[in-house]
C-alpha cells in the first residue's frame, strides 16, 4: 500500500480585535464616494472602486451596503491582491505586516504598515485584472476591472 502525503492550507481570517485605521495614501486624490451611485454593489453588501488617473495611478476604495438603497459605508483591507484575469500569479500582492487594514490603497505603494509580497508589475492598459481584498471581519471578496491608463471611475460593481 502506498502512502500519498496530505496537505492542509490553514486561511487565518483575521477575525478578531485588529487595530483599524485609515490611510493616507493618495489623499491628494479625488474621492471615488461620487462613483459609488454610479453603480450598485456586487450582488452582496461589499465592493471595491476603482479610480485611474492620467498618470497611470489606480487607487482602489473599500465599501460596505449596510441597507439596499443606502449610501456606501467606507470598510477596510489588510491584504490585497492583483492578478491578470485567468492568471494564477499576482502581478501585485500586499498585507498589513500586523494585519493594520486601510480604506484606500494605491497600486504597488504598500500603505503604512505594509509590505510587498510580489511585485508589483506595470499594469497593461487593455487587460483585465481581478482585485481582491480580506477585511478583518468580514472574509475576502474582490471584482474585475480594465486597465485603461488613462483617467476613469468605476464604482462599486464587478
Amino acid at each position: 500500500m502506498t502512502m500519498r502525503p496530505v496537505v492542509w492550507i490553514i486561511v487565518i481570517l483575521g477575525i478578531g480585535s485588529v487595530f483599524a485605521r485609515m490611510s493616507t495614501a493618495g489623499a491628494a486624490v479625488q474621492s471615488l464616494s461620487t462613483a459609488q451611485k454610479e453603480f450598485r454593489g456586487h450582488g452582496d453588501n461589499y465592493c471595491i472602486a476603482v479610480q485611474q488617473e492620467k498618470n497611470g495611478a489606480v487607487y482602489f476604495e473599500v465599501f460596505a451596503f449596510d441597507t439596499p438603497t443606502g449610501p456606501p459605508t467606507p470598510i477596510t483591507a489588510y491584504s490585497i491582491t492583483v492578478q491578470i484575469t485567468g492568471q494564477r500569479v499576482p502581478v501585485w500582492q500586499a498585507l498589513g505586516e500586523t494585519f493594520e487594514a486601510v480604506h484606500r490603497i494605491t497600486y504597488g505603494v504598500p500603505p503604512p504598515g505594509f509590505k510587498n509580497i510580489l511585485g508589483p508589475e506595470q499594469l497593461i492598459p487593455g487587460l483585465t485584472y481581478e482585485v481582491a481584498i480580506r477585511n478583518p471581519g468580514i472574509g475576502g471578496f474582490g471584482r474585475t476591472f480594465e486597465h485603461v491608463g488613462t483617467e476613469m471611475r468605476d464604482g462599486c460593481r464587478r
